[in-house]
């Protein structure tokens, strides 16, 4: 599916402002940025870090050696932003104590795939920092959901591949709709659709693609003139929790009337 889109200067200031509002994020803070640059999700939490004025400490995906750490106990880092497989990797090293990172109180993971064991290490600090994992959608205008990790056993896979997304940020309602476009009940399975203000205006150089995807507010959710919401292909159901969970598998089906 074509990933490249055409955001407005209007919807990516709306996406920043949700994002760095959702995660806390201070004109004070010391951002440790972990990732390649060219991730949506590394290049929206640099642009929303500076947008609040806050410093940035780069890293293009390596882990940091353990006396790089150390030494940024001089100044320390607030926030980490990186991979789970990062996270993964400095909890497997034992380099997530507090001398580490002694002001930690946000850790950003890029989507799913936190072990039991890293979080379980990120969380037991003598202070826990919040541990979040994003879900980006580019179509969506980047993050649009996160899911808040805890000490309670409450894995992101579930059954059968299924992954938990959390819950929409600020200005990203979600909804679950079936074939004739009407909500599903809480537990069943439908196509998950995206709306708010900062979704992009289209594919680039994809008509028909964008055509498909981005459609008419059918939901009259909004109640705005021109609305639209963004079809993300994805089967999912909201859990009793309020949190949004994925299927392995997805629509087969993208034509207007027929969402499987």
């Amino acid at each position: 599916m074509p990933r490249g889109v055409l955001l407005t200067h209007e919807a990516l200031a709306r996406q920043l402002a949700a994002v760095a509002e959702h995660l806390g994020l201070e004109a004070d803070d010391r951002v440790l940025i972990m990732g390649r640059p060219d991730s949506p999700a590394v290049l929206e939490q640099l642009l929303a870090s500076l947008a609040v004025g806050a410093t940035l400490v780069l890293r293009d995906g390596e882990v940091p050696e353990p006396d790089e750490l150390v030494r940024d106990a001089d100044d320390p880092i607030t926030v980490v932003t990186m991979p789970a497989a990062t996270a993964n990797a400095l909890a497997a090293q034992g380099r997530v104590a507090d001398r580490h990172f002694p002001c930690l109180r946000t850790v950003v993971l890029h989507g799913p795939g936190l072990t039991p064991e890293a979080a379980s290490r990120w969380l037991t600090r003598a202070a826990a920092p919040r541990l979040l994992e994003v879900h980006v959608v580019p179509e969506a205008g980047g993050t649009a959901s996160v899911l808040a990790l805890t000490r309670e056993p409450s894995p992101a896979s579930g059954p059968a591949g299924r992954t938990r997304i959390g819950r929409p940020i600020a200005g990203k309602p979600m909804w679950i709709v079936d074939r004739q476009h009407q909500l599903c009940p809480p537990g069943v399975f439908g196509e998950l659709v995206i709306g708010g203000q900062a979704l992009a205006l289209e594919y680039l150089d994809r008509p028909q693609a964008t055509a498909e995807r981005f459609v008419p507010d059918f939901l009259d959710a909004s109640g705005r003139s021109g609305a639209r919401l963004f079809r993300t292909g994805e089967r999912a159901r909201r859990l009793a929790d309020g949190t949004i969970e994925l299927a392995a598998a997805r629509v087969t089906s993208m034509t207007p009337h027929d969402i499987a």
